[in-house]
Protein backbone atom coordinates (compact mmCIF):
# COMPACT_ATOMS: atom_id res chain seq x y z
CA UNK A 1 0.00 0.00 0.00
CA UNK A 2 1.64 3.70 -0.90
CA UNK A 3 2.37 5.77 1.35
CA UNK A 4 -1.11 8.35 1.30
CA UNK A 5 0.47 11.97 1.68
CA UNK A 6 -0.84 14.88 0.08
CA UNK A 7 2.26 15.11 -2.04
CA UNK A 8 1.15 11.39 -4.03
CA UNK A 9 -3.07 12.32 -3.89
CA UNK A 10 -5.40 13.51 -6.19
CA UNK A 11 -8.07 15.00 -3.86
CA UNK A 12 -11.66 15.91 -5.41
CA UNK A 13 -14.18 17.06 -3.04
CA UNK A 14 -17.24 17.81 -5.53
CA UNK A 15 -21.16 18.33 -5.08
CA UNK A 16 -22.78 20.20 -7.20
CA UNK A 17 -26.60 20.25 -9.10
CA UNK A 18 -26.08 19.99 -12.73
CA UNK A 19 -29.56 19.64 -13.50
CA UNK A 20 -32.77 19.04 -11.47
CA UNK A 21 -32.25 15.45 -12.19
CA UNK A 22 -28.26 14.84 -11.30
CA UNK A 23 -26.42 15.92 -8.31
CA UNK A 24 -23.13 15.47 -8.92
CA UNK A 25 -21.28 14.22 -5.94
CA UNK A 26 -18.06 13.36 -4.73
CA UNK A 27 -15.20 13.36 -2.10
CA UNK A 28 -12.37 10.87 -2.65
CA UNK A 29 -8.56 10.73 -2.30
CA UNK A 30 -7.14 9.05 -4.92
CA UNK A 31 -3.38 7.94 -4.99
CA UNK A 32 -1.10 9.29 -8.22
CA UNK A 33 -0.17 6.37 -9.57
CA UNK A 34 -2.27 3.43 -12.07
CA UNK A 35 -5.10 3.22 -13.36
CA UNK A 36 -8.55 4.89 -11.58
CA UNK A 37 -11.54 4.09 -14.24
CA UNK A 38 -14.26 6.09 -13.84
CA UNK A 39 -17.17 3.73 -14.71
CA UNK A 40 -20.95 4.24 -15.22
CA UNK A 41 -23.46 4.50 -17.61
CA UNK A 42 -23.82 7.43 -20.32
CA UNK A 43 -25.23 11.01 -19.02
CA UNK A 44 -24.39 10.28 -15.04
CA UNK A 45 -21.10 12.72 -14.95
CA UNK A 46 -18.17 10.76 -15.64
CA UNK A 47 -17.21 13.41 -18.46
CA UNK A 48 -18.16 16.35 -16.32
CA UNK A 49 -15.79 15.39 -13.78
CA UNK A 50 -12.85 14.84 -15.96
CA UNK A 51 -13.45 18.12 -17.47
CA UNK A 52 -13.57 19.99 -13.49
CA UNK A 53 -10.51 17.77 -13.50
CA UNK A 54 -8.52 19.39 -16.52
CA UNK A 55 -9.98 22.66 -15.67
CA UNK A 56 -12.66 22.79 -19.31
CA UNK A 57 -15.51 23.26 -16.68
CA UNK A 58 -15.27 25.31 -13.72
CA UNK A 59 -17.83 23.83 -10.90
CA UNK A 60 -18.74 25.91 -8.33
CA UNK A 61 -17.59 25.15 -4.63
CA UNK A 62 -15.98 22.08 -5.82
CA UNK A 63 -11.76 21.63 -4.71
CA UNK A 64 -9.37 20.12 -6.61
CA UNK A 65 -5.90 19.53 -5.01
CA UNK A 66 -3.25 17.50 -6.80
CA UNK A 67 -0.02 16.25 -5.81
CA UNK A 68 -0.32 18.87 -2.90
CA UNK A 69 -1.35 21.74 -5.42
CA UNK A 70 -4.39 23.31 -5.28
CA UNK A 71 -5.94 23.51 -8.71
CA UNK A 72 -9.70 24.48 -7.99
CA UNK A 73 -10.62 25.41 -4.33
CA UNK A 74 -13.01 28.33 -3.15
CA UNK A 75 -10.38 31.56 -3.71
CA UNK A 76 -8.34 29.45 -6.64
CA UNK A 77 -9.06 28.67 -10.38
CA UNK A 78 -6.39 27.36 -11.77
CA UNK A 79 -6.99 27.93 -15.79
CA UNK A 80 -6.20 24.58 -18.01
CA UNK A 81 -3.18 25.71 -19.72
CA UNK A 82 -1.76 25.87 -15.69
CA UNK A 83 -2.46 22.21 -15.24
CA UNK A 84 -0.57 19.31 -15.71
CA UNK A 85 -2.62 17.28 -17.70
CA UNK A 86 -2.84 15.39 -20.97
CA UNK A 87 -6.36 14.80 -22.64
CA UNK A 88 -7.24 11.98 -24.76
CA UNK A 89 -10.53 12.25 -26.44
CA UNK A 90 -12.80 9.74 -28.24
CA UNK A 91 -11.40 11.43 -31.21
CA UNK A 92 -7.91 11.50 -31.69
CA UNK A 93 -7.59 15.48 -31.78
CA UNK A 94 -4.98 15.76 -34.26
CA UNK A 95 -4.37 18.69 -36.49
CA UNK A 96 -4.88 17.34 -40.09
CA UNK A 97 -2.02 19.90 -41.59
CA UNK A 98 0.68 18.46 -39.88
CA UNK A 99 2.25 14.99 -39.91
CA UNK A 100 2.23 12.48 -36.38
CA UNK A 101 5.62 13.65 -35.84
CA UNK A 102 5.20 17.35 -35.81
CA UNK A 103 1.69 16.51 -34.15
CA UNK A 104 3.80 15.51 -30.87
CA UNK A 105 6.45 17.73 -31.08
CA UNK A 106 3.64 20.31 -31.55
CA UNK A 107 2.66 19.41 -28.35
CA UNK A 108 6.01 18.94 -26.74
CA UNK A 109 6.48 22.67 -27.57
CA UNK A 110 3.37 24.25 -25.96
CA UNK A 111 4.23 22.36 -22.74
CA UNK A 112 7.76 24.00 -22.60
CA UNK A 113 6.16 27.82 -23.17
CA UNK A 114 3.92 26.56 -19.72
CA UNK A 115 6.53 24.09 -17.72
CA UNK A 116 9.90 23.66 -16.81
CA UNK A 117 11.81 21.66 -19.51
CA UNK A 118 11.55 18.41 -17.52
CA UNK A 119 11.48 15.94 -21.44
CA UNK A 120 12.36 12.33 -21.61
CA UNK A 121 15.59 11.84 -23.40
CA UNK A 122 16.06 11.51 -26.80
CA UNK A 123 16.54 7.47 -26.37
CA UNK A 124 13.71 7.55 -23.80
CA UNK A 125 11.54 9.31 -26.38
CA UNK A 126 12.88 6.56 -28.96
CA UNK A 127 11.68 3.83 -26.72
CA UNK A 128 8.21 5.14 -26.27
CA UNK A 129 7.72 5.47 -29.84
CA UNK A 130 8.73 1.90 -30.03
CA UNK A 131 7.05 0.44 -27.74
CA UNK A 132 3.95 2.72 -28.72
CA UNK A 133 4.22 1.27 -32.15
CA UNK A 134 4.11 4.11 -34.62
CA UNK A 135 7.24 4.87 -35.41
CA UNK A 136 6.26 3.90 -39.28
CA UNK A 137 3.75 6.65 -39.22
CA UNK A 138 5.09 9.44 -37.93
CA UNK A 139 5.69 11.07 -41.36
CA UNK A 140 2.03 10.62 -42.44
CA UNK A 141 -0.67 12.89 -42.15
CA UNK A 142 -3.37 12.18 -39.77
CA UNK A 143 -5.75 11.32 -42.87
CA UNK A 144 -3.18 8.36 -44.05
CA UNK A 145 -3.54 6.74 -40.47
CA UNK A 146 -5.66 4.07 -39.29
CA UNK A 147 -8.03 4.54 -36.52
CA UNK A 148 -5.83 2.55 -33.89
CA UNK A 149 -2.83 4.60 -35.36
CA UNK A 150 -4.39 7.72 -34.59
CA UNK A 151 -5.24 7.02 -31.14
CA UNK A 152 -1.74 5.27 -30.60
CA UNK A 153 0.05 8.61 -31.73
CA UNK A 154 -2.79 10.62 -29.79
CA UNK A 155 -1.44 8.55 -25.87
CA UNK A 156 2.12 8.48 -27.52
CA UNK A 157 2.10 12.78 -27.53
CA UNK A 158 -0.23 13.01 -24.20
CA UNK A 159 2.74 10.85 -22.42
CA UNK A 160 5.86 12.53 -23.69
CA UNK A 161 4.19 15.62 -22.35
CA UNK A 162 5.15 13.88 -18.50
CA UNK A 163 1.52 14.86 -17.50
CA UNK A 164 0.61 14.77 -13.46
CA UNK A 165 -2.83 13.44 -14.66
CA UNK A 166 -3.47 11.44 -17.97
CA UNK A 167 -7.29 11.52 -18.56
CA UNK A 168 -8.71 9.40 -21.05
CA UNK A 169 -12.17 10.17 -22.10
CA UNK A 170 -13.73 7.22 -23.67
CA UNK A 171 -10.29 6.32 -25.87
CA UNK A 172 -11.72 3.49 -27.60
CA UNK A 173 -15.50 4.21 -27.82
CA UNK A 174 -15.15 5.40 -31.65
CA UNK A 175 -13.18 2.08 -32.70
CA UNK A 176 -14.58 -1.36 -33.98
CA UNK A 177 -13.59 -4.37 -31.88
CA UNK A 178 -10.70 -5.55 -33.88
CA UNK A 179 -9.15 -1.76 -33.23
CA UNK A 180 -9.82 -1.98 -29.47
CA UNK A 181 -7.88 -5.15 -29.42
CA UNK A 182 -5.12 -3.20 -30.98
CA UNK A 183 -5.03 -0.29 -28.87
CA UNK A 184 -5.63 -1.93 -25.00
CA UNK A 185 -2.43 -3.76 -25.19
CA UNK A 186 -0.49 -0.05 -25.73
CA UNK A 187 -2.80 1.09 -22.99
CA UNK A 188 -1.88 -1.07 -20.49
CA UNK A 189 2.01 0.00 -21.57
CA UNK A 190 1.41 3.41 -20.42
CA UNK A 191 1.54 2.57 -17.20
CA UNK A 192 5.26 0.54 -17.90
CA UNK A 193 6.39 3.53 -19.32
CA UNK A 194 5.33 6.35 -16.42
CA UNK A 195 4.43 6.30 -13.03
CA UNK A 196 1.35 9.24 -14.35
CA UNK A 197 -1.77 9.02 -12.60
CA UNK A 198 -4.18 7.50 -15.39
CA UNK A 199 -8.18 8.68 -14.93
CA UNK A 200 -9.87 6.65 -17.43
CA UNK A 201 -13.74 7.09 -18.26
CA UNK A 202 -15.16 3.87 -19.44
CA UNK A 203 -18.69 2.42 -19.70
CA UNK A 204 -17.16 -0.88 -20.67
CA UNK A 205 -17.13 -3.77 -18.31
CA UNK A 206 -13.92 -5.54 -20.15
CA UNK A 207 -12.11 -1.95 -20.60
CA UNK A 208 -12.04 -1.58 -16.68
CA UNK A 209 -11.19 -5.33 -15.74
CA UNK A 210 -8.34 -5.42 -18.39
CA UNK A 211 -6.70 -1.87 -16.96
CA UNK A 212 -8.03 -0.65 -13.52
CA UNK A 213 -6.38 -0.26 -10.53
CA UNK A 214 -8.88 1.61 -8.78
CA UNK A 215 -12.15 2.40 -9.46
CA UNK A 216 -14.38 4.93 -8.87
CA UNK A 217 -17.97 4.06 -9.44
CA UNK A 218 -20.71 6.35 -10.61
CA UNK A 219 -24.57 6.09 -9.96
CA UNK A 220 -26.57 8.98 -11.11
CA UNK A 221 -23.94 11.20 -10.38
CA UNK A 222 -22.87 9.65 -6.97
CA UNK A 223 -19.30 8.59 -6.92
CA UNK A 224 -17.67 5.77 -4.80
CA UNK A 225 -14.53 4.85 -4.85
CA UNK A 226 -13.44 1.17 -4.87
CA UNK A 227 -9.76 -0.05 -4.13
CA UNK A 228 -10.88 -4.17 -5.22
CA UNK A 229 -11.79 -3.91 -8.84
CA UNK A 230 -13.19 -7.21 -8.69
CA UNK A 231 -15.50 -6.01 -5.51
CA UNK A 232 -16.78 -3.31 -7.75
CA UNK A 233 -17.53 -5.46 -10.69
CA UNK A 234 -18.99 -7.95 -8.94
CA UNK A 235 -20.00 -7.84 -5.64
CA UNK A 236 -20.80 -10.37 -3.55
CA UNK A 237 -24.57 -9.77 -2.92
CA UNK A 238 -25.12 -9.95 -6.78
CA UNK A 239 -26.96 -12.91 -7.33
CA UNK A 240 -27.16 -15.16 -10.18
CA UNK A 241 -24.40 -13.97 -12.16
CA UNK A 242 -21.47 -14.08 -9.71
CA UNK A 243 -18.09 -13.80 -11.10
CA UNK A 244 -14.88 -12.95 -9.55
CA UNK A 245 -11.66 -12.18 -11.18
CA UNK A 246 -8.37 -13.33 -10.34
CA UNK A 247 -4.88 -12.28 -10.83
CA UNK A 248 -2.72 -14.57 -12.34
CA UNK A 249 0.41 -15.01 -14.21
CA UNK A 250 1.83 -16.31 -16.86
CA UNK A 251 4.51 -19.43 -15.92
CA UNK A 252 4.73 -21.41 -18.72
CA UNK A 253 3.67 -22.61 -22.09
CA UNK A 254 2.93 -25.31 -24.17
CA UNK A 255 2.76 -24.23 -27.40
CA UNK A 256 1.87 -28.09 -29.07
CA UNK A 257 -1.05 -27.86 -27.42
CA UNK A 258 -1.67 -24.16 -27.66
CA UNK A 259 -1.54 -23.88 -23.80
CA UNK A 260 -0.04 -21.71 -21.37
CA UNK A 261 -0.59 -22.81 -17.33
CA UNK A 262 -0.89 -19.50 -15.30
CA UNK A 263 0.21 -19.36 -11.08
CA UNK A 264 -2.79 -17.88 -9.03
CA UNK A 265 -0.39 -17.77 -5.85
CA UNK A 266 0.68 -21.23 -5.79
CA UNK A 267 -1.65 -22.91 -7.34
CA UNK A 268 -2.12 -23.43 -11.43
CA UNK A 269 -4.44 -23.26 -13.90
CA UNK A 270 -4.53 -24.07 -17.75
CA UNK A 271 -6.22 -22.08 -20.23
CA UNK A 272 -5.80 -21.50 -24.19
CA UNK A 273 -2.26 -19.22 -24.90
CA UNK A 274 -3.63 -15.93 -26.03
CA UNK A 275 -0.02 -14.96 -26.65
CA UNK A 276 0.59 -12.54 -23.25
CA UNK A 277 4.67 -12.53 -22.66
CA UNK A 278 5.74 -15.59 -19.99
CA UNK A 279 5.89 -13.32 -16.47
CA UNK A 280 3.12 -11.17 -17.21
CA UNK A 281 0.26 -10.28 -15.05
CA UNK A 282 -3.20 -10.99 -16.19
CA UNK A 283 -6.88 -10.97 -15.24
CA UNK A 284 -9.16 -14.01 -15.03
CA UNK A 285 -12.72 -13.53 -15.54
CA UNK A 286 -14.65 -16.95 -13.89
CA UNK A 287 -18.36 -17.39 -13.57
CA UNK A 288 -20.20 -19.08 -10.99
CA UNK A 289 -22.12 -20.81 -13.89
CA UNK A 290 -18.48 -21.97 -14.92
CA UNK A 291 -17.65 -23.85 -11.64
CA UNK A 292 -18.54 -27.28 -10.71
CA UNK A 293 -17.59 -29.26 -7.08
CA UNK A 294 -16.48 -32.55 -6.41
CA UNK A 295 -15.92 -33.99 -3.02
CA UNK A 296 -13.19 -36.24 -4.26
CA UNK A 297 -10.48 -35.64 -6.57
CA UNK A 298 -11.23 -36.39 -9.87
CA UNK A 299 -9.76 -38.63 -12.54
CA UNK A 300 -9.05 -38.45 -15.92
CA UNK A 301 -11.74 -35.84 -16.78
CA UNK A 302 -11.68 -33.29 -19.57
CA UNK A 303 -11.81 -30.72 -17.46
CA UNK A 304 -8.32 -29.81 -17.24
CA UNK A 305 -8.80 -27.20 -14.42
CA UNK A 306 -8.87 -28.41 -10.45
CA UNK A 307 -8.57 -26.46 -7.47
CA UNK A 308 -8.92 -27.26 -3.36
CA UNK A 309 -11.11 -25.13 -2.21
CA UNK A 310 -13.08 -24.60 1.10
CA UNK A 311 -17.01 -24.10 1.18
CA UNK A 312 -17.58 -20.45 2.75
CA UNK A 313 -20.83 -19.91 2.96
CA UNK A 314 -23.75 -21.29 0.71
CA UNK A 315 -26.13 -19.05 -0.70
CA UNK A 316 -30.03 -19.60 -1.84
CA UNK A 317 -31.11 -18.46 -4.62
CA UNK A 318 -35.36 -16.84 -5.38
CA UNK A 319 -35.76 -19.96 -7.19
CA UNK A 320 -35.88 -22.21 -4.46
CA UNK A 321 -33.65 -24.37 -6.72
CA UNK A 322 -30.26 -23.03 -7.35
CA UNK A 323 -27.68 -22.26 -4.54
CA UNK A 324 -24.46 -19.91 -4.77
CA UNK A 325 -21.63 -21.41 -3.06
CA UNK A 326 -18.97 -18.79 -1.84
CA UNK A 327 -15.52 -20.69 -1.94
CA UNK A 328 -12.29 -19.79 -0.53
CA UNK A 329 -9.17 -21.16 -3.26
CA UNK A 330 -5.79 -20.54 -1.30
CA UNK A 331 -7.13 -17.27 0.50
CA UNK A 332 -9.33 -15.57 -2.65
CA UNK A 333 -12.89 -15.79 -2.96
CA UNK A 334 -14.62 -18.01 -6.19
CA UNK A 335 -18.22 -18.78 -6.70
CA UNK A 336 -20.18 -22.02 -7.91
CA UNK A 337 -23.43 -22.08 -8.65
CA UNK A 338 -25.49 -25.49 -8.48
CA UNK A 339 -28.77 -26.79 -7.84
CA UNK A 340 -29.90 -26.91 -4.43
CA UNK A 341 -30.24 -30.95 -4.49
CA UNK A 342 -26.93 -31.35 -5.26
CA UNK A 343 -25.57 -29.21 -2.29
CA UNK A 344 -27.94 -31.66 0.07
CA UNK A 345 -26.34 -34.80 -1.84
CA UNK A 346 -23.43 -33.01 -1.24
CA UNK A 347 -24.09 -32.21 2.34
CA UNK A 348 -22.34 -28.90 1.76
CA UNK A 349 -21.39 -26.63 4.80
CA UNK A 350 -19.05 -23.87 5.59
CA UNK A 351 -15.43 -25.34 6.15
CA UNK A 352 -16.02 -28.16 4.09
CA UNK A 353 -13.02 -28.73 1.91
CA UNK A 354 -13.97 -29.84 -1.73
CA UNK A 355 -12.40 -29.60 -5.00
CA UNK A 356 -13.58 -27.14 -7.64
CA UNK A 357 -13.58 -27.55 -11.74
CA UNK A 358 -13.15 -24.71 -13.70
CA UNK A 359 -15.30 -25.21 -16.60
CA UNK A 360 -14.17 -22.08 -18.77
CA UNK A 361 -12.29 -18.84 -17.89
CA UNK A 362 -11.67 -15.72 -19.83
CA UNK A 363 -8.62 -13.96 -19.86
CA UNK A 364 -9.23 -9.85 -19.22
CA UNK A 365 -5.55 -8.51 -19.49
Amino acid sequence: MPNRTQDNMLSVDVHHQLNEHLLLSLSAEIPMQGVCAIFGESGTGKTTLLRSVAGLFELPDASIKVAGEVWQSERTFRPVHKRSIAYVMQEDNLLPHLTARKNINYALKRRLNNFSNDFWSLDSTKNVIDMMGIEHCLERLPEQLSGGEKQRVALTRALLLKPKLLLLDEPLSALDDARKEEILPYIERLKLLSDTCILYVTHSKRELARLADRVLMVDRGQFTLHENVSEALFPSEQALTKEVLLEARVKTKQPEWGLQDLAIGDLSIRLKDNNEPIGSKVRLCVAAKDVSLNLAKPEQSSILNLLPASVVSLHPMQDKFTVDVRLDIAGRPLWASISRYSANEMNLRPGLELWAQIKAAAIMA
